[in-house]
């Protein structure tokens, strides 16, 4: 796989002059050449367009030139059409026969847990998403078809569920996204084709139906100026994410070819985006790269790169149709491939994914990229030196600010050390049992 190269638009900006001395001989053999690529263009040097130049124009007003030297005036200038070109990081994995288990002691400078107050009205049946705010734990329970929030510190504070007496319910939560920026929830209902959106304590803001409908998508992400909908395979014009504008609701693109062997494919990947920094990132099914979105375009930040007996390449790419998950696992499992990309979350120091591969023992491995190292730590399992019954999955869940968010599930509650639930109010920490609501882990990874 050949590292993607990202391209920048330059806006339209203020020139920049600079002024340079430049010796007689140095200048004589930059003018000639100058003049012969010029004549070569039909440009004359009076008037320069940018095109030609990418941006750059050279101003002489004289041809004399003294032995002291020449002044030249540079404007640099911006265009439309000049580009810088950076290469996306490259996140180089591995999988292996052997399980990665790693000490959660040293992978963290800084972990603490979260429990969630568990009554009947609160009861988290499966976590579908997780966003968490200075102030709120917002949980996605999809079995449910509702949004559970708690305060930081795990009280329950409302519930946004569907209403059959209530004109401005949503019908069905096919997807839900968070605006960091302005602080609210959106619902994405793709049976009532609209987007509800909420307040961070659950109270209804508005909806709306988005223009141009029949090419919106399942999945959905947003930042602060667009709505960005993972069609999956619902796609009319072939192209995996449409894109539209976050105030006037209208569509504007779409992007990324589907391949044709996921074509009649229905099974969607896991948190495919992520938004950091107000930038919408998406990690597609079947694509070695993950991409930055906005409104011109997509380009390719991070590319996953594993060896080459582990990609899956284009002749897989162009095979029959997948028809189900049922195929998809055995077509999968019959390979060396590494598949099953998905779980994206980024923050400003750490990007996470989890894959599968046809290993004896079926483990999901947890990649952490450094934006700081460039360095790749592959996790299996978290461990603990101090507390011998401590065993968690690396898949993340959520995040905030630096820290990753892990989920302790119910059943293995008893795990977690009386000593570090001593501050929590007690009613959230004495009845622990398999009814219980999961335990958060925030964890703040160590720089490596």
């Amino acid at each position: 796989m050949n590292v993607q190269e990202r391209h920048i638009r330059i806006p339209s900006g203020d020139t920049i002059m600079v002024i340079m001395q430049i010796g007689l001989y140095p200048v004589q053999i930059i003018m000639s050449s100058f003049i012969v690529i010029m004549r070569a263009l039909n440009v004359g040097l009076a008037v320069v367009k940018r095109e030609y130049l990418g941006g750059i124009v050279l101003l002489c007003g004289s041809m004399k030139i003294t032995s002291l030297g020449v002044l030249f005036l540079i404007v640099i200038s911006s265009c439309k059409n000049s580009e810088i070109r950076h290469p996306a990081s490259v996140i180089a994995i591995k999988p292996s026969k052997h399980l990665f288990n790693e000490d959660i002691e040293a992978f963290s400078d800084s972990l603490f847990f979260r429990t969630l107050s568990s009554d009947d009205n609160f009861f988290i049946t499966s976590v579908e998403k997780m966003f968490i705010t200075d102030t709120r734990i917002i949980v996605f329970d999809s079995r449910k078809n509702s949004i559970l929030i708690f305060s930081q510190r795990g009280t329950a504070i409302g519930k946004i569920s569907q209403s059959d007496y209530d004109p401005l319910s949503f019908k069905v939560i096919t997807d839900v996204a968070f605006d960091e920026k302005k602080q609210q929830i959106k619902i994405w209902d793709a049976k009532d084709r609209k987007i509800f959106t909420y307040s961070v304590d659950g109270k209804f803001i508005d909806g709306f139906s988005l223009n141009d409908m029949e090419k919106k998508g399942l999945g959905l992400e947003v930042n602060s100026n667009l709505l960005v909908f993972d069609r999956f395979n619902f796609s009319k014009d072939g192209k995996r994410i449409a894109v539209f504008d976050g105030q006037k609701h209208n569509f504007l693109n779409s992007y990324l070819e589907i391949p044709p062997v996921l074509v009649n494919f229905h099974l969607a990947p896991s948190h495919a985006f992520d938004v950091n920094q107000d930038s919408i990132f998406y990690l597609p099914m079947f694509d070695d790269n993950i991409y930055r979105v906005d409104r011109n375009g997509i380009t390719p930040t991070f590319t996953i790169e594993s060896p080459q007996a582990n990609k899956i390449g284009q002749d897989f790419l162009k095979s029959k149709a997948m028809v189900n998950s049922k195929d998809y696992k055995e077509r999968m499992l019959n390979t060396d491939y590494i598949f099953n990309i998905q779980n994206l979350h980024i923050t400003n120091n750490i990007v996470h994914f989890v894959y599968s591969h046809n290993d004896p023992q079926r483990h999901n491995y947890g990649v952490f990229y450094s934006r700081g190292s460039g360095k790749v730590k592959q996790i299996n399992v978290f461990t603990s030196k101090m507390y011998s019954k401590f065993v968690i999955n690396s898949k993340v869940h959520a995040k905030w600010k630096d820290y990753l968010i892990f989920i302790v599930p119910a059943l293995h509650n008893s795990s977690i050390p009386k000593e570090i639930l001593k501050g929590f109010p007690k009613e959230l920490t004495e009845d622990l049992s398999k009814r219980s609501n999961p335990i958060l882990l925030f964890l703040r990874p160590r720089a490596f």
